[in-house]
């Protein structure tokens, strides 16, 4: 651009944001970045652990669920060399909770299983000794 100051915004150069927000690259410097919280009690975590034997299964349900959830559901894999790890997350009313969560733990036959609520605070620490 010409070296102006920008407040890009979805109202105001919604272009800009679509591509600050992971658009593309190769343009824009930010200097600043202002966003907002909103508040988030305890979420809905489920972890199921499958034989890395089923890894075509398991991935192949596992991205047509992922692609089907809603916004309230966050999902995460890993893959590790004894076993593959499917994770959900569910951060909206416990009403919802069995039905958008459950179908990650019939991907194949798992290993194991857990079930639990937690706070986010709490969710984000989960895997720092890990790390």
């Amino acid at each position: 651009m010409d070296g102006r100051v920008i407040w890009a915004c979805a109202e105001n150069e919604p272009n800009l944001f679509w591509g600050l927000r992971a658009g593309g690259g190769n343009f824009g410097v930010m200097t600043r970045f202002g966003f907002r919280l909103h508040p988030l009690g305890s979420i809905f975590v489920s972890c199921w652990s499958y034989d890395p034997h089923d890894c075509d299964e398991v991935f192949a349900g596992f991205e047509k669920l992922s692609d089907a959830a809603s916004r309230e559901l966050t999902t995460n894999f890993s893959y590790h060399a004894t076993n593959l790890v499917a994770t959900a997350c569910w951060s909206d009313p416990i009403e919802g909770t069995e039905k958008a969560v459950s179908p990650f733990g019939v991907l194949a036959t798992p290993i194991s299983g857990s079930f639990g609520s937690i706070s986010c605070v709490d969710m984000q620490k989960w895997r720092d000794e890990a790390m």
